[in-house]
């Protein structure tokens, strides 16, 4: 299994999300996760990682979850700065 650690934004909070295996997430990327409070937006406080199987129990629980509750990294976000004319003073 491949995870991630995600902080969000309005808590600071750290908080451990599952990743599909065909993504890879780096540190510093804005990402989409799926909590219990709907989706929220955060930021990777590391690289994805994989997990062997044998030991996923081990590292939800260090997070505080279980691998059958576990939230997923559902999409990331990009910024995009739009091209504008500087306008005069008027």
């Amino acid at each position: 299994m491949r995870f991630v650690i995600v902080q969000h934004d309005e808590r600071g909070g750290k908080y451990l999300f599952s990743v599909p295996e065909d993504h890879f997430l780096y540190f510093g990327d804005r990402v989409l996760v799926q909590t219990k409070n709907g989706v929220q937006t955060g930021v990777c406080a590391c690289d994805s990682f994989n997990v062997d199987k044998k030991d996923v129990d081990k590292v939800c629980k260090m997070y505080g979850t279980q691998p059958e509750r576990m939230a997923p990294v559902i999409g990331t976000v990009y910024f995009q700065y739009w091209e504008t004319e500087a306008k005069e003073d008027v």
